[in-house]
């Protein structure tokens, strides 16, 4: 496997490889390695399969031009035989190819037999993800760690953010963190909401802790996909109490 610090350090240099495969759950920072990839070609092709390439890859024309390739989720060609593959990436010599994944397909000949042209892309941790922060905006140390936890550590959607706070900075001629207090108060800014859990709301209730009431409204109104888990919540316990009062009154 290789690992992002390898593949990293390869396109800082300039090594640009014939193959690879890249997989994993940051979407954005995978894409910042095809974009970065890309800047060594002239143009760049994507495709859904391996098939619709095909032919490009085996043309002999004289006039042919140095391309970036990038294949999304080819499964088929993933479960190819060895010698399939093999010969594949022997005939990249005027191309580069990316295979990318959303996940590992561990029983697929590509990924368990050709490992060293494979790269994770995980979500990123708390500190590379504050490193990058750090990079592109300056506002206070409090605020970068919420524009994190709001973003989940998704290398794309900080970068949106960040451009939002940088654009409003300069459009505006004002400090980078006044233009993310303005955003993040105009609610522009993407917010992590907490979940609405009906086991501890209707615990609350029945406990009697009616000054948590408050807590789970705002977490209602905040996340319109919270709104159906509450009103569940709320008329099972109305159906309990209803069920709970006739069988007192009627026995």
């Amino acid at each position: 496997m290789k690992k992002l610090q390898d593949l990293k350090q390869e396109i800082l240099e300039g090594k640009i490889n014939n193959f690879y495969v890249f997989y994993g759950e940051d979407y954005g920072i995978r894409k910042h390695y095809i974009d970065k990839l890309s800047t060594f070609f002239p143009s760049t092709i994507t495709a859904d399969k391996f098939e619709d390439i095909r032919d490009i890859i085996v043309s002999k024309s004289l006039f042919s031009i140095k391309r970036l390739i990038v294949i999304y989720d080819d499964r088929n060609f993933a479960k190819s035989s060895n010698e399939v593959i093999s010969t594949f990436i022997k005939r990249l010599k005027d191309y580069c190819v990316i295979f990318v994944y959303e996940e590992e397909l561990p029983n697929t000949n590509l990924f368990k037999n050709f490992s060293d042209y494979i790269t994770y892309f995980p979500i990123v941790q708390n500190n590379i993800a504050l490193e990058f922060v750090e990079g592109e905006i300056s506002i206070l140390q409090s605020n970068k760690e919420e524009l994190i936890k709001n973003c989940e550590n998704n290398y794309n959607n900080i970068l949106l953010e960040s451009n939002k706070i940088k654009n409003l900075s300069e459009a505006e001629n004002i400090t980078q963190e006044n233009a993310y207090e303005s955003l993040n108060l105009k609610g522009q800014l993407l917010e992590k909401y907490d979940e609405f859990n009906s086991n501890l709301f209707m615990n609350d209730v029945l406990s009697g802790l009616f000054t948590n009431i408050p807590y789970w409204f705002e977490i209602v109104n905040n996340n319109e996909s919270n709104k159906d888990k509450f009103y569940f919540s709320l008329t099972s316990m109305l159906l309990d109490s209803l069920i709970a009062y006739l069988i007192v009154k009627y026995r």
